[in-house]
């Protein structure tokens, strides 16, 4: 996978298709692990 620069614009508009391996469908957020004060911390 290469890594290019871009806006947020570009990589959410269009006709896209993100793939998530298999081993990571399994794991899900609650609300609680979506505070921003959680995600700052790590």
């Amino acid at each position: 996978m290469d890594a290019t620069k871009g806006n947020i614009y570009a990589i959410l508009n269009g006709n896209k298709q993100f793939l998530i391996p298999v081993y990571q469908r399994y794991y899900s957020w609650d609300l609680a692990q979506c505070q921003f004060e959680r995600i700052s911390s790590i």
